[in-house]
């Protein structure tokens, strides 16, 4: 990216992207422990940094089948 007009062709800024990924689980939490859980990690997060929440649920098969 120039950060002058083109005649400056040596005057240009370099930007760089980097994506990294962080995977973790919290097994056997409760409803309420998680969502204090969650809102500390978002409150705690760097400027930039992104984050993704899925949460999935266990459930008994009913008895029929």
């Amino acid at each position: 990216m120039n950060k002058s007009p083109f005649i400056y062709k040596k005057q240009q800024r370099q930007y760089e992207f980097r994506t990294h990924y962080k995977y973790f689980t919290v097994d056997h939490i409760t409803g309420c422990t998680a969502d204090v859980f969650l809102e500390y990690i978002q409150r705690n997060l760097p400027e930039g940094v992104a984050m993704e929440v899925v949460k999935h649920r266990l459930e008994r098969l009913p008895e029929h089948l």
